[in-house]
């Protein structure tokens, strides 16, 4: 796998907590798939990519974004970004009204 590529799959599955067989699962591939692809010297198809991306939680434009494009968030970022994926869409929707409201 490309370096680049295969770096950048670990460096977002560092962010999300994920070891490779909770990723291969969430991402709706086996743990063979992935471990292969983390063995060998081959890039994976767009489709395994995208299924990894999803998987990660992000897209295939956030997963190609430039470095500086990207910044890491702080612990109450993560925290406030962590309840809100708890949130239903409804909520959500409501808490990014509120927080539009207050600024």
């Amino acid at each position: 796998m490309n370096i680049i590529i295969k770096d950048k799959i670990i460096h977002y599955q560092n962010l999300k907590g994920l070891n490779n067989n909770q990723l291969a699962k969430a991402a709706g591939l086996s743990s063979s798939t992935l471990n292969t692809l983390f063995s060998s010297n081959s890039d994976p198809t767009f489709a395994t990519l995208s299924k990894i991306c999803n998987g990660l939680g992000i897209t295939l434009s956030q997963f190609f974004s430039k470095e500086n494009d990207t910044y890491d968030l702080t612990e109450w970022h993560k925290e406030l970004l962590s309840a809100a994926d708890t949130l239903p869409n409804e909520k959500r929707s409501i808490l990014l009204t509120i927080i539009n409201e207050i600024k």
